[in-house]
């Protein structure tokens, strides 16, 4: 019997895609200044589950803009938005023929963003994903 491990690094978040949205642009490609506007499914701070309505190609590097959803009260101070270099692991077209995405993150833009990102992850606000 051969038993599944588990390759993700960190704890996923589920996100509803309509609600965190992301925009990403594909880095090192004629086309390097188009942005493609889509939604988040889930997010750890290692990486992400999203949806565009183009496929990427696994090995793409991409620049991605990251909006987590208003969740209540906020402080003015609470950090939603994110931007991180990432890179495509997987692309699965759905039935719908949207294009299902998953990118590990290769660097924030400012360090800090990791932690603050976490840090907004493990809140409380966010459901843990299956």
């Amino acid at each position: 019997m051969r038993i599944h491990s588990e390759r993700r690094r960190s704890i996923r978040f589920s996100m509803t895609p309509e609600r965190a949205r992301v925009v990403v642009r594909p880095l090192r490609t004629i086309e390097h200044d188009r942005e493609i506007e889509g939604g988040a499914f889930d997010i750890s701070e290692h990486g992400a589950q999203f949806e565009l309505d183009q496929p990427l190609d696994p090995g793409t590097s991409i620049a991605m803009r990251i909006d987590l959803p208003h969740t209540g009260p906020e402080r003015s101070t609470e950090r939603r938005v994110f931007f991180v270099f990432a890179e495509v692991v997987w692309t699965r077209m759905t039935a719908d023929g949207v294009a299902r995405i998953g990118a590990t993150f290769t660097r924030f833009e400012r360090e800090a963003e990791r932690s603050m990102l976490r840090r907004r992850l493990f809140s409380g606000r966010y459901t843990l994903a299956a």
